[in-house]
């Protein structure tokens, strides 16, 4: 009969932790995949407002000459919702998020150069708290307001080639 060979313990703890780590790296992969990351822009404006006797409504003309420019005005922190379209489409060429305090200005240059069709920018502006004061966006020569608490206001414009 043939004697049984001792056990190498110290092989069958290099094992254990052979695979402890293997198994510890892969935890440490695996919840990196599919993490989301929100991406915010802030905005800060320190526009020059041009204002003439023959304009009624104060900061509507800018001195810059992008063709999209939304003016919110509010007292407190607000998050605003810009999508850009292309000739009509339903489905947005592109869709920014910015978040702002106090008045302020988004500015958004041609996303398509030589359009044939237009360009329709719509933006959404929400007040970020649960005050009556109120909230105004001029936008495309249209003004819009609300005193909702948390509440919010669409605009859009088109421009045509």
């Amino acid at each position: 009969m043939t004697a049984i060979p001792p056990r190498s313990y110290t092989q069958l703890a290099g094992a254990i932790i052979i695979a402890a780590v293997v198994i510890g790296a892969g935890i440490i992969v695996s919840s990196y995949l599919g993490t989301a990351t929100t991406v915010t822009r802030s905005i800060t404006s320190t526009r020059t407002v041009v204002t003439t006797p023959t304009n009624p409504f104060p900061g509507y003309c800018y001195l810059d000459q992008n063709p999209f420019n939304v003016q919110i005005y509010y007292s407190g922190q607000w998050n605003a919702t810009v999508k850009g379209y292309t000739a009509g489409a339903a489905v947005p060429t592109f869709t920014a998020c910015f978040e702002g305090s106090g008045n302020g200005v988004i500015s958004v240059e041609n996303w398509v150069q030589n359009e044939t069709y237009g360009l329709t920018l719509s933006a959404t502006i929400q007040k970020g708290d649960s005050g009556n004061a109120n909230l105004t966006a001029i936008f495309g020569g249209h003004l819009t307001s609300t005193t909702a608490p948390y509440g919010s206001i669409t605009v859009s414009a088109t421009i045509l080639p």
